[in-house]
């Protein structure tokens, strides 16, 4: 660990693919406990695109977050298409492409997306406001 400025250095080729990221992330979660016994993370509203409004999917907690994607769980009984809409506070609307699926238990599985528009000042603004409750990984 960096004491200088807090943040975690990973080797290129880590077990989680996190060498593969274009992007620094902020984690939302203690990475010494199992990922499903957490509930830690930003609430967030997932949403699918319709014609003339989103629809409302299901809730979901954010785990990691950075200016190219964002990580979050979701009930495993949910299907999720591969293009949703994260919404946060009601105000934050951000278009996503999952990349990829990962079930975590019977209960939970985990999903990597992508920003499919950058909407960079948005990510800033959501970055900026909950970085204090995140632990920074290069």
């Amino acid at each position: 660990m960096n004491t200088k400025n807090n943040t975690v250095d990973l080797p290129a080729d880590d077990s989680f693919g996190r060498g593969r990221r274009e992007c620094p992330r902020w984690y939302f979660y203690n990475p010494f406990t199992e990922l499903e016994d957490q509930i830690s993370g930003i609430s967030a509203i997932i949403k699918t695109s319709g014609w003339w409004f989103d629809r409302f999917l299901t809730n979901t907690i954010i785990k990691d977050l950075s200016m190219g994607g964002a990580g979050f769980i979701v009930p495993q009984h949910t299907t999720v298409p591969d293009h949703i809409i994260l919404e946060l506070e009601g105000k934050y609307r951000l278009e996503c492409e999952v990349l990829h699926r990962r079930p975590l238990n019977r209960y939970l599985t985990f999903y990597g997306v992508r920003w499919e528009h950058s909407r960079r000042r948005i990510v800033m603004t959501i970055i900026s406001k909950y970085s204090r409750q995140s632990r920074f990984v290069r």
